[in-house]
């Protein structure tokens, strides 16, 4: 369609019927309004249709009743369509733009609307659409914009259909040279793709039964039922099953897969999910089914193009290509058995220069599409696998190592011929591997044992690091063994307890270079007394930082210890801090704020309030209950461990009760007006805390004002 064409067709205005019949539906609706009462201007026809046609294309405009009564003559827009093409094109003459959209898109939906044309023009829309519609009456009419918005949507749905088709047909092709089978594939999965075989026998005769490998008759066994042995053929790990105790057995879907050659120069990666099932009612002979999830095209330099069996955008189930080939080196998730009878003949050809045919007679399982992935970003990885270094080749796949890129492995790996052998010899990955380096640089014999031990436990140089300057391999070694065998505990936890120990011991200024701090007899123990010395640390740097703040604290806490700590029972004792390290410790002890939050030491330098501890006879050293008090005794504030409150407080309120008599007691005896400004003080601060809204972000108020709560404890302690 020729743009400029299409302007001339004529359906650019109203025409003077349009007008004239859009003033008589007014008169109609004025009518209408009057009678009913009806506050809305409602029209029996909404919408005026002027349909032109100019060859093979017809114009379709649509005018509103209203705007057109408003004095606009131009159509809202005009539909261009050529049915010969199966093309369209929409055009509004009010902002001069064309559009590719259906016109549901552009016009939006409006229900129950009566559309108004001439007879002759609903005439030649009915001849050009072969619509069955043939008597003009509004409702038919009104199908002139459901018919165009039919005829936009098939036509839409056809190219989607042919970019689909273009997409899957592509893909079909590459399907299609996808070879057979192989004819021994259900006797190879009944053997080696499914890993659990059994012997079932009838408890009568016990000296013989069916083997579902071997799929042959055996005798001379003594079995029981759920018990593992080998089968005397086959010579494989079986369970034994009674055949009167088992009714089925249904295995969970076992991963294989088959390599068969593709075209000239390709490769194909056949993945599949083998199923066994096995019934009493069929004697228990194994029914091997299998249903194939992955197809994967391997070119000569081992670039990948994946397909799978899944859904596609039609709702269909069908072979599609994959999206997510690159870089997902699941090697462990995914790996399965692989058929053998085709790897000799394709390993003359395209995986000559692999490694894989080299790296699966090591393996009972592998993932083949994951190595030769790999293979393609990392060539230098084949001379490890011909070399039969499966755990380094494992490894390496894991953690997308970059091999640089040598003539020779020994240049790849960084070590010479001998230690090349060694590393063959204990199938080392790469914590073996950089221990031989380190014999390479050093020039330092290291035992075979003192290797394979590391290697055991995945120890790399990388790891001991820490204290590689002040020991020997073969020290850490014997160190690491006495330790083992002393805590119970894993090595792998024992070096991380180790290398914490000495960066502690570090920060506390002890000597790294004795033996005695770097290599402790009771590493556990010593670890803990560091977390303590560096906390002591800690609390030192913290003190003096809030003495330099309030240089009188310690002085006030000594002045009023006469007052506040002289009364004890039987059962509790009040105790008054002496320095600030007490109040850090007892706030780290609870895990409460007292310790941190500056405001309570302020408060104490000020008289405002004081921190006091609350603490049992029989353990004065331990931790119980932190009290903020007013110089008067009265308790603000009590708190134990995570800013909690239980009923053992409860059972000490009674002595709390006589402890603040003596306190006001001995205060009357100091002076008369005791400590009027100091609540006037305190009254202040809560007063500000009210005014600022403050919120308890934890605990057992969390959610509540601060100014509630201190009040609620004030009331509750008077």
């Amino acid at each position: 369609m020729r743009k400029t064409e299409l302007l001339e067709i004529g359906c650019l205005e109203a025409t003077k019927k349009m007008l004239k019949f859009s003033k008589k539906e007014e008169k109609k609706s004025r009518k209408q309004r009057l009678q009913k009462k009806m506050k809305m201007r409602k029209f029996e026809y909404e919408v005026s249709v002027k349909i032109c046609k100019k060859g093979e294309i017809l114009a379709v405009s649509f005018f509103r009743i209203k705007e057109m009564l408003a004095g606009q003559v131009q159509p809202e827009i005009v539909v261009f369509l050529n049915k010969k093409e199966r093309t369209y094109l929409s055009y509004l003459p009010r902002e001069a733009k064309w559009r590719t959209a259906t016109i549901i898109k552009i016009m939006g939906y409006f229900y129950g609307s009566f559309y108004h044309c001439t007879k002759r023009e609903w005439a030649l829309f009915r001849k050009y659409f072969d619509t069955e519609c043939s008597r003009w009456t509004p409702l038919k009419v009104s199908s002139i914009r459901s018919i165009i918005e039919e005829f936009q949507t098939d036509i839409l749905w056809d190219r989607i259909e042919e970019r689909r088709r273009q997409e899957t047909n592509e893909w079909d092709q590459v399907m299609s040279q996808i070879p057979v089978l192989p004819k021994d594939w259900e006797r190879w999965c009944r053997k080696s793709a499914i890993t659990q075989h059994y012997i079932f026998y009838k408890p009568e005769r016990k000296g013989e039964g069916y083997c579902s490998r071997c799929n042959t008759r055996v005798q001379g066994i003594l079995p029981k039922h759920n018990q593992y042995g080998i089968c005397p053929k086959c010579r494989q790990r079986i369970q034994y099953k009674s055949k009167k105790m088992q009714k089925r057995i249904i295995h969970k879907a076992e991963c294989t897969y088959l390599l068969q050659k593709f075209g000239t120069n390709q490769m194909v990666i056949r993945k599949f999910n083998v199923y066994a099932k096995f019934h009493q009612k069929r004697d228990f002979v194994p029914e091997i089914s299998w249903f194939e999830t992955r197809r994967v095209i391997v070119e000569k330099d081992f670039s990948q193009t994946a397909y799978y069996y899944g859904q596609y955008k039609d709702g269909s189930y069908r072979w599609r290509e994959s999206l997510y080939a690159e870089y997902h080196y699941d090697f462990e998730g995914n790996k399965g058995t692989l058929y053998q009878r085709t790897l000799f003949s394709l390993n003359q050809g395209i995986l000559k220069t692999s490694g894989l045919y080299e790296l699966q007679k090591n393996m009972k399982m592998v993932e083949p599409e994951t190595y030769l992935l790999y293979r393609y970003h990392c060539p230098a990885i084949e001379k490890a696998a011909k070399a039969g270094l499966k755990k380094f080749v494992i490894q390496s796949i894991h953690k997308k190592s970059r091999l640089p890129n040598h003539r020779k492995l020994m240049g790849i790996l960084g070590i010479n011929s001998c230690l090349l052998k060694q590393l063959v010899k204990m199938d080392g990955g790469i914590a073996g591997l950089s221990w031989l380096q380190k014999m390479k640089n050093t020039q330092k014999w290291i035992s075979e044992d003192i290797l394979r031990y590391f290697e055991k436990h995945n120890i790399s140089t990388i790891d001991v690091a820490f204290i590689e300057n002040q020991m020997s391999p073969q020290q850490i070694y014997h160190y690491l063994r006495r330790m083992e065998k002393e805590s119970g505990l894993p090595v792998e936890k024992i070096l991380t307890i180790w290398r914490d120990y000495l960066s502690m011991a570090k920060k506390i200024g002890e000597n790294l270079k004795d033996s005695i701090v770097y290599r402790p007899r009771e590493l556990e123990r010593r670890h803990d007394e560091a977390v303590i010395a560096l906390q002591e640390i800690d609390t030192k740097q913290r003190a003096e930082e809030l003495r330099e703040k309030f240089p009188n604290l310690e002085k006030v806490c000594r002045e009023i210890t006469p007052i506040y700590q002289s009364l004890k029972d039987e059962k509790y004792a009040v105790l008054v801090p002496q320095k600030i390290e007490d109040i850090i410790k007892e706030g780290k002890a609870l895990h409460h704020c007292v310790g941190t939050q500056e405001c309570y030491f302020d408060r104490i330098s000020r008289k405002t309030s004081y921190i006091v501890f609350l603490r049992r006879q029989e353990e004065l050293e331990k931790e119980f209950y932190t009290m903020e008090i007013e110089p008067d005794g009265n308790i603000v504030q009590k708190s134990k461990d995570y800013n909690r409150t239980g009923e053992d407080y409860e059972a000490a309120e009674p002595f709390l009760k006589k402890w603040k008599k003596n306190v006001l007691k001995k205060i009357r005896n100091q002076e008369k007006n005791p400590t009027k400004t100091q609540v006037t003080l305190w009254t202040a601060e809560l007063s500000a805390a009210y005014k600022d809204h403050v919120v308890m972000r934890g605990g057992k108020y969390q959610g509540q004002y601060l100014s509630d709560v201190l009040k609620a404890e004030q009331e509750a302690a008077a």
